[in-house]
């Protein structure tokens, strides 16, 4: 196996791959609405949610260590505002992507957890799709 130029960046990359990943398979399962699914899988999508949540938190971590060991990475330089904060904000781009993306994650679990035969507001699964996306755009630079 060969070594890597960037190590970090090649976990934050492969992190941010399973991510993007678990939320699409989440989409798709909350498409057909909790109403139609059991009330034991409804309890695995949100435990699932709360699952994705702390990967979250993982990839945030990765992240960092990315930015303070390997700034000169390709992630990094390809969209470097993006990675820097900027004034008269709490944080960089980076973390408000994920931070935003925990959010909803969370309002995700809580709510199949509080009401696990509610219908979910249709803008939180759509925004697990498009969150997918977003991890694509500024974070992998694949698209």
């Amino acid at each position: 196996m060969s070594q890597t130029q960037f190590p970090r960046q090649d976990a934050f990359i492969r992190e941010c791959r399973h991510l993007k990943a678990d939320l699409e398979v989440q989409a798709d399962i909350l498409k057909s609405s909790p109403q139609n699914l059991g009330t034991d899988q409804v309890r695995d999508i949100a435990h699932e949610m709360n699952r994705i949540s702390h990967h979250v938190d993982n990839t945030i971590k990765l992240g960092f260590d990315m930015i303070a060991n390997e700034p000169n990475c390709t992630v990094i330089s390809r969209n470097l505002p993006f990675w820097l904060k900027q004034p008269h904000t709490p944080h960089s781009g980076f973390q408000g992507v994920l931070y935003s993306m925990q959010r909803t994650v969370d309002q995700i679990g809580f709510a199949l957890r509080k009401h696990p035969r509610k219908q979910l507001p249709t803008n939180l699964i759509k925004d697990l799709r498009d969150m997918a996306g977003v991890l694509e755009t500024n974070l992998l630079n694949e698209s």
